[in-house]
């Protein structure tokens, strides 16, 4: 297809771009030695044409095929952007805080993912970590173990021990709290470090065993009685320790952190060294996070160890080295005197839990054939017996055969829940507070169900009693026939 080339009248180029242009294609000429087909009459044919431009614009049709395979294809974009992630994750995770937190969620399902797929790969990566961790766990609680047994053992065969054995049989508690509470000296039950300024818990430690309310409230306990202390008493002196029963607590406090701990027992001024050692590490290592705290208490991780480490007990009683002893030619007969005595001792432990145990025994058979009550199940949790069933409110109290029966009722939880008993005693019961006779009538039941009403009774007491009688449950029906209508008086 020929091209018609303009004519040479319209739109005529100033004179030096043709100059340009006719040395540009006499140069062209003498470096492709243009062949004669392709020119016509002294100017390039549409074939001559087309290879000039080729010529001309070989350079920029090669960029632009580049760039259209860089936007157009999904290869080429992903080359391109392959290039620059990484650098660009680092310089937005330095420049925006959100950006971290924006990625965890895809993280964690991705490990989340990875773990159900292949859980050996990620037990690989951990192993080098948890063995050391799970070697020295493992060796704390046995030393720990050991102790307590050491411990229990020379508080078992002692005289002393049996009198806190027969302690925690009158009172109902346990004999190792019984035991905790006559030889432990002090004991840090649970340690907390806390933002000052926004009162968040930044972190939370607490002995395995011991009741672990939540930190959030703790933290706002504390700051509320700090406010209402300095508010009250116009002081800008911090809170220092306050008690709570058997429990202190004792408070730490500084520039932008505050350290708090919840003891038993009289700790000695040990403790509140360490508490402040504790706080002026935290403030050296972590003032920027503390400066600039965005609620999440991550950046505060390494202080964890040291948290736990303020989790100690001391107890009294520790015995030193004892020195060898001459054996003494009486020692034999003593030795069996002691036994003698802690063989009986033993018997009389055994014989008391015996009695109380047949005591619990008629409680519980008393309990289950008590008019009233439907005792479905009966168990042990956390050294109390827990009741389940049902009870007519009408029905014999629990608490009251505890008593007769001379048990503690603190050693009792009652879940039985509340229904309307269909026996007999109950329903006439319900009909004598529901209907509210007057002496000169009388209530029966039937076995079938039926009320029957004696006796004489106003007009006004028998209308009410008529309507009030079909609200009360095992009343099949109300008999009125023994009733002599009496007039109201005027």
């Amino acid at each position: 297809m020929n091209r018609a080339l303009p004519a040479r009248e319209s739109s005529q180029p100033p004179e030096g771009e043709r100059l340009e242009d006719k040395q540009l294609s006499s140069d062209q000429l003498e470096d492709k030695q243009l062949s004669s087909d392709q020119l016509e009459d002294g100017q390039l044919s549409p074939a001559g044409l087309d290879e000039l431009q080729a010529l001309l614009l070989s350079g920029e049709r090669e960029r632009i095929a580049q760039l259209e395979t860089l936007v157009l294809s999904e290869s080429g974009r992903t080359a391109a952007v392959s290039d620059v992630l990484l650098e660009a994750m680092l310089e937005r995770a330095g420049r925006d805080p959100q950006f971290a937190r924006s990625l965890r969620p895809l993280v964690e399902d991705a490990l989340r993912v990875s773990v159900k797929r292949t859980p050996l790969v990620l037990a690989e990566i951990l192993f080098p970590i948890l063995g050391p961790a799970i070697r020295r766990t493992v060796a704390h609680t046995l030393a720990a173990a050991s102790a307590s047994l050491s411990r229990a053992i020379d508080q078992t065969l002692t005289l002393e021990a049996l009198r806190w054995r027969l302690e925690a049989s009158r009172t109902g508690r346990s004999f190792g709290e019984i035991v905790l509470l006559k030889t432990l000296e002090y004991r840090v039950e649970q340690a907390y470090l806390i933002h000052r300024e926004t009162g968040l818990v930044l972190l939370h430690e607490g002995v395995v065993g011991s009741s672990t309310p939540d930190a959030g409230l703790v933290s706002a306990m504390l700051t509320a009685i700090r406010d209402f202390a300095q508010d009250s008493f116009q002081t800008s002196d911090n809170l220092d320790q306050f008690q709570l029963g058997e429990l202190a607590v004792h408070v730490e406090t500084g520039p932008l952190a505050v350290v708090a701990v919840v003891v038993r027992g009289s700790p000695p001024q040990e403790l509140r060294d360490r508490l402040a050692q504790l706080l002026e590490g935290v403030h050296q290592h972590s003032n920027d996070a503390l400066h600039e705290f965005d609620g999440d208490p991550q950046h505060f991780e390494i202080t964890r160890n040291e948290l736990t480490e303020l989790l100690v007990a001391a107890y009294r009683g520790a015995r030193a080295p004892k020195t060898p002893r001459v054996t003494h030619p009486r020692q034999p007969q003593r030795v069996a005197a002691l036994i003698a005595v802690i063989v009986v001792a033993i018997a009389g432990v055994l014989l008391l839990a015996q009695r109380e145990r047949a005591r619990w025994d008629g409680f519980f058979a008393a309990l289950r054939n008590a008019p009233g009550i439907a005792l479905t199940n009966v168990s042990q949790q956390n050294g109390r017996w827990v009741l389940e069933g049902l009870r007519d409110p009408l029905g014999v109290n629990p608490a009251a055969l505890l008593e007769q029966h001379g048990l503690p009722a603190a050693q009792v939880r009652s879940n039985l829940r509340p229904f309307a008993s269909l026996e007999s005693v109950f329903v006439l019961k319900r009909a004598m507070i529901a209907l509210e006779p007057p002496s000169t009538v009388r209530l029966q039941l039937s076995n079938d169900g039926v009320l029957l009403a004696s006796g004489s009774a106003s007009t006004t007491w028998l209308a009410n009693a008529q309507v009030r009688v079909t609200a009360i449950a095992g009343v099949a029906r109300f008999n009125l026939d023994g009733i002599k209508i009496i007039s109201a008086r005027p």
